[in-house]
Order: structure tokens, then C-alpha cells, then sequence
């Protein structure tokens, strides 16, 4: 379960889950999660549409900390997590600015 704590940082219980969130759970999911306790909701963009390459269904999350401590560690979080990072970082830039994409299942 993701949860942040009163003062808006992730709980432990919280970086944990992020760092082993299996892929069969779907890390689109996983981001919709973090990004419903953003602590600045424009500073986590979900694409409305998504794209399609090679038949397969993907959006595109554009992630930005602010410089907060509490996003760096859910960042540092979601890198630990070597499944997530190797399938779905496309970038990053100076100041903490994150791109990930993922797969999207298609509705019936």
C-alpha cells in the first residue's frame, strides 16, 4: 500500500512496497499510487493518451521532485527496484526531472 505520513513523506512501509512491487501487479498501477500522494499533483503527469509501438500500449509519466526529500527518496525507491527502472525510465534530467513509460493493458 502506498502511504505518505502527515508531513506528505513516504512511510517506510511505503519505499519498501515501491522497491518490491512485482511487474505481474503492473507499474502503471504503482504510479498512479505514488502520483494519488504527490505532494504537488503538477509535478506528476500522466499522459491522457496512450501510444502505440510495435502493437503494444504505452503512457508516458512525466515526474518532476521539486528538490523535496520526500520525493528523492521515491525516486531512490522505484531505482532500487531494477525490474521497474530497467523497463520503464526512458530519462532523466539535472533538477529531478523523470520520464517512465509503461505498458498498458488494453480494454476488452
Amino acid at each position: 500500500m502506498i502511504v505518505f505520513d502527515e508531513g506528505s513523506y513516504p512511510t517506510e512501509e511505503t519505499l519498501r512496497t515501491i522497491r518490491e512491487w512485482p511487474p505481474e501487479r503492473t507499474y502503471g498501477r504503482l504510479l498512479d499510487a505514488i502520483g494519488q500522494c504527490w505532494r504537488w499533483p503538477a509535478y506528476f503527469r500522466k499522459s491522457p493518451r496512450r501510444r502505440h509501438v510495435n502493437g503494444v500500449s504505452r503512457r508516458r509519466w512525466r515526474v518532476s521532485t521539486g528538490g523535496w526529500s520526500g520525493h528523492e527518496d521515491v525516486i531512490g525507491a522505484l531505482m532500487d527496484n531494477r525490474l521497474f527502472w530497467a523497463g520503464c525510465w526512458v530519462s532523466s534530467e539535472r533538477g529531478g526531472h523523470y520520464v517512465f513509460e509503461t505498458r498498458e493493458e488494453e480494454a476488452p
